[in-house]
């Protein structure tokens, strides 16, 4: 990760308390729109459908610091993200070390789905 995000992580504000409920909702919906655009849209096919998939089905039921995190995680390199996802390499300090867990074992879930099917 070269340290610069290529779509900056929504700014946080000191005070929740100011904005009203329904804009609130409207500005998660608008982030959690975006991060699954960003997991389906990485450029390399076996990523988009990893982390795509995976967004599809978690990001909903994540909490603010978690979707804070999977952002860091998409900013990552491709090259990266392939060696630590599809090929089990060691995964860097930058990024929350459970949630590529997480995303490693949701495509053991994508594989024995298709087993399945």
């Amino acid at each position: 990760m070269n340290g610069r995000a290529l779509y900056p992580v929504m700014p946080l504000l000191s005070d929740y308390s100011m904005i009203p409920k329904d804009q609130k909702f409207l500005m998660h919906e608008i982030r959690l729109k975006r991060l699954r655009y960003r997991a389906w849209r990485r450029g390399k096919k076996e990523l988009d459908l990893v982390l795509g998939r995976f967004a599809d089905r978690y990001c909903g039921e994540m909490s603010e610091s978690e979707l804070t995190a999977f952002e860091r995680v998409l900013d990552c390199a491709d090259p990266d993200l392939e060696n630590w996802i599809l090929k089990g390499g060691e995964i860097s300090s930058d990024v929350d070390h459970a949630l590529v867990l997480k995303v490693c074992e949701s495509l053991g879930e994508i594989s024995r789905k298709q087993d399945h099917e």
